[in-house]
């Protein structure tokens, strides 16, 4: 029986496509290639939603047989699909070998599986360590980004999408090459996060993922390929201030990347020692020397998210402030002529029209000179984890309402805001004195916290906004209670928007 006669017979072709993608939205992965399989019209009625799921958005880590793979789709018919690449820090590593491993050789057999899942590890780990060493990883890179012609966004993130339905409520979209690893090792490829506490890495972990992030910029500058979309997600660690170091000989390479891009999300770390710089003829510490300096060359950015999850509270004031000035003349300095360096000019970002801030504690007048500097062309701003700090001591025992003060000062900011989200925010007294207070609006739980508006009514929606305020204050007696002096807001995953591929974790 021939194919023409096995479609015109065959009920499941007969079928209209709505019920047959239907039908295919609940097989699992293998089940769903072998209906692929059937035959060629099967093939042809599906091809065109299989290469939505998994050829839209795919996930690489830097090995050369995962690279390879972006390499060989970016070769493929479904070169023209693929639109968001997402690199993974993950890695064969010998600072994480696995415990089975440890073994004295008198205890293993020539033909014992162990040995060979060893031996496939320890040849694994090498390849890696050869591949990044030699820059091998950004001519793979820069390969494949040059056969992408609808590459819009480029990612980093330490985490596996849990939204891969198709395999159960536990499905993980995993790197390409992670399962193979596993499988040909019994090991997977290491995140190399030592504990749960936000920024708790060794220098050689913070060294890798700056690698991670320069490798990206260097082999898009190679590939002459633009995304208009560069995301930084980190859940376990943020970027340390060399990770944003442009070299000269580079220059010529990232900075046509940079300038552009229209969408930046950071999570920076102030992890490292602060750079001194001379201002105001007087040295000042700046732990965002070279993130200053990388932001410089955005200006054409319209989106700007950064999460300070990784700053101390006093770094983060400081980095606020500066993004609220505005670029002032040069002066001399009067300073003798040292090895110091000069304090990067604030950006002007003249394009921004959305401005998300996270993971902060702020005074609530520093807030608002940020979005004073950028109200020409802001639109839409988003607060996510941030809670607003009551600094005058003598106001220590008294439940001031920060976020109503708040709202009617951003009112009379005569912002032209058309959007706004606040997300699972709060308010504290002086430090080591009041304790933080949750916000919430209306009746909603405390872990899902959000509150959205659109439209064109600005000064009705924060007249909602400030009406809807539901503020848990604490008992009296805990007043005295001590506070939390660093950033970290809270220190499970951030979570606001409600994105199908959990992108937004830690986002605003």
């Amino acid at each position: 029986m021939d194919s023409q006669t096995v479609a015109r017979d065959s009920r499941l072709l007969k079928m209209p496509l709505e019920v047959l993608f239907q039908i295919s939205d609940h097989l699992t992965t293998r089940d769903y290639g072998i209906l692929r399989l059937v035959c060629k019209h099967m093939e042809a009625s599906l091809v065109g939603n299989f290469a939505r799921e998994f050829f839209t958005k795919r996930q690489f880590m830097l090995t050369e047989f995962s690279l390879q793979g972006l390499v060989d789709i970016s070769k493929s018919k479904f070169s023209r699909c693929l639109s968001h690449v997402i690199i993974s820090p993950e890695r064969p590593s010998l600072s994480r070998v696995p415990g089975r491993f440890m073994v004295a050789p008198s205890s293993l057999t020539a033909s014992d599986s162990q040995a060979v899942e060893q031996n496939c590890f320890r040849s694994e780990c090498a390849d890696h360590l050869s591949l990044i060493s030699t820059g091998q990883d950004v001519v793979m890179l820069a390969e494949a980004f040059g056969n992408l012609p609808s590459l819009e966004t480029v990612e980093i993130r330490d985490f596996n999408s849990r939204s891969r339905n198709r395999e159960g409520p536990d499905g993980e979209w995993t790197s390409f090459g992670a399962r193979k690893f596993m499988r040909e090792t019994g090991a997977r490829a290491s995140l190399e996060w030592p504990g749960r506490h936000f920024g708790s890495l060794t220098p050689d972990h913070l060294v890798y993922l700056s690698h991670v992030f320069s490798a990206l910029l260097r082999s898009l500058g190679a590939s002459s390929s633009r995304p208009k979309r560069l995301e930084v997600n980190l859940r376990h660690c943020g970027l340390a201030d060399h990770a944003f170091n442009i070299p000269r000989y580079s220059e010529s390479v990232i900075e046509p990347v940079l300038s552009s891009l229209r969408t930046l999300f950071l999570e920076p770390n102030s992890q490292l020692p602060a750079a001194y710089v001379d201002g105001d003829n007087a040295l000042v510490p700046c732990y965002s020397f070279l993130l200053r300096k990388f932001l410089a060359k955005g200006q054409q950015l319209e989106h700007f998210r950064i999460n300070f999850r990784g700053y101390n509270q006093d770094d983060a004031k400081d980095f606020l402030l500066w993004l609220s000035k505005t670029p002032a003349l040069s002066t001399s300095s009067n300073r003798p002529a040292v090895s110091l360096l000069e304090s990067p000019q604030p950006v002007e970002f003249p394009k921004l029209e959305k401005l998300d801030i996270g993971m902060v504690k702020v005074e609530p007048q520093m807030l608002l000179a940020v979005l004073r500097k950028f109200q020409k062309t802001l639109r839409a701003v988003s607060f996510h984890r941030l809670s607003l700090l009551q600094t005058d001591p003598t106001l220590a025992q008294t439940k001031v309402d920060l976020w109503s003060k708040f709202f009617d000062q951003l009112f009379r900011l005569r912002l032209n805001l058309t959007d706004m989200q606040i997300s699972n925010v709060s308010q504290q007294g002086p430090l080591h004195v009041s304790p933080t207070v949750s916000v919430l609006f209306n009746d909603q739980h405390p872990t899902r916290a959000v509150r959205k508006w659109a439209g064109k009514d600005f000064a009705g929606a924060c007249k909602d906004f400030k009406e809807s305020l539901d503020i848990t204050w604490p008992p009296e007696d805990n007043q005295q209670s001590s506070g939390n002096d660093g950033t970290d807001v809270d220190s499970g995953d951030a979570g606001s928007d409600e994105d199908s591929d959990d992108d937004s974790d830690d986002g605003n």
